[in-house]
């Protein structure tokens, strides 16, 4: 069908093409914003190596959340891990990892369950006072995001044979269904929208806050 062509043999290159262009841009417009007053915090890390050490050390156990929102940060983890094992999962398609789809499913798991229970902790707690619409907004997107993939075929037909059908320029979207064009139509829409709201902060926090924090090391 035309419309399961145009998700799945045309638009990813769309989706692509505005997701590198929109990170660019933020990234450019940040880079270049007026230098916020350093306020160096004691001890930070100095050297290129300790600061990326930092860094990931932070996107793989959310520590700062867990120092300062002790509440938000087993969801918090929970939800990250998820979005992690769906890169990895098509990392592992990409490579041709057999059972992959394990990977995609248990990702898109960790995600379900990350944002219902930070939605819940949000609903009931005097955290609401603080959220604003637009993560209510993100939260209920991911969950929809992660129920769709759960209850289609979508890890199934996000194989190998496709993905490196759009790396070669010809598309196949022969066994796609209509849950599985449902969910990938969103998923992309997930990543035009990505690099323009706060869930940016997964390369944004350097910009907006250790390049703050940390000052001009050594200088």
């Amino acid at each position: 069908m035309v419309q399961e062509y145009f998700i799945g043999g045309v638009m990813p290159y769309i989706t692509a093409l505005l997701l590198i262009v929109g990170i660019i841009y933020r990234a450019y417009r940040w880079s270049k914003s007026p230098q916020i007053l350093p306020w160096e915090i004691f001890p930070y890390p100095e050297t290129t190596g300790a600061q990326l050490k930092y860094l990931l050390t932070e996107i793989l156990t959310q520590h700062a959340l867990r120092e300062h929102n002790r509440r938000m940060w087993i969801p918090a983890l929970i939800l990250h891990w998820g979005l992690y094992l769906v890169v990895i999962w098509v990392i592992l398609v990409l490579v041709g990892i057999q059972n992959a789809y394990y990977i995609g499913m248990l990702g898109a798991a960790g995600i379900l369950i990350g944002t219902i229970i930070s939605l819940v902790i949000r609903l009931s707690t005097e955290i609401r006072r603080i959220t604003a619409f637009v993560e209510y907004f993100n939260l209920l997107f991911l969950l929809v995001l992660s129920v769709l993939g759960l209850s289609t075929n979508f890890f199934e037909v996000v194989n190998r044979v496709y993905l490196y059908s759009l790396i070669m320029l010809s598309p196949k979207t022969d066994s796609f269904t209509t849950g599985s064009v449902a969910t990938l139509f969103l998923v992309q829409l997930f990543l035009i929208y990505l690099p323009y709201n706060r869930m940016a902060h997964f390369f944004a926090k350097y910009f907006t806050y250790h390049q703050v924090k940390w000052g001009h090391p050594g200088h």
